[in-house]
C-alpha cells in the first residue's frame, strides 16, 4: 500500500514497483536505502549509476512521481 510505503520514508524494500535489478542497483551498488535519496540526486548523478539502463532510469523517475517525489533534483540545488 502506497500510503504505508510513503509513511515509512519510502524504503526500497517496501516498494512493489521496483524490479529486482533496480532494487539491487540502488540498495547495494549505490548504497541508497530509499527512493527519497534517489530523488535527491541530480539528473546527471542518476545517469552515472553504472548498473541502470536508460529505460530503468526513466522507470525509477516515474516511480518517484507515483509516490509523490521529484524524479530528480534540479541542477544547482545540490553539490554535484
Amino acid at each position: 500500500d502506497i500510503d504505508t510505503y510513503k509513511a515509512q520514508g519510502y524504503p526500497l524494500k517496501l516498494c512493489p514497483l521496483l524490479s529486482t535489478r533496480q532494487y539491487w542497483a540502488l540498495s547495494f551498488r549505490m548504497g541508497l536505502s530509499s527512493l527519497k535519496q534517489f530523488s535527491m540526486m541530480t539528473r546527471r548523478q542518476q545517469e552515472k549509476i553504472p548498473t541502470l539502463t536508460c529505460e530503468e532510469l526513466v522507470s525509477l523517475r516515474n516511480i518517484c512521481n507515483k509516490v509523490g517525489l521529484n524524479a530528480y533534483l534540479e541542477e544547482g540545488k545540490s553539490d554535484d
